[in-house]
């Protein structure tokens, strides 16, 4: 999955809080937060 500049700096400018009473039960794999957290700093 890849996203351009452009489809990343929009995803930014809309992002919205998200309560936990709005979380799902699905599971996220540890290796796609430890990257998300990686490409955050």
């Amino acid at each position: 999955m890849k996203f351009s500049v452009s489809e990343i700096s929009e995803l930014i400018r809309h992002r919205r809080t998200i309560l936990p009473k709005d979380y799902s039960p699905r599971e996220v794999h540890r290796e796609i937060v430890e990257r998300l957290l990686t490409n955050g700093t």
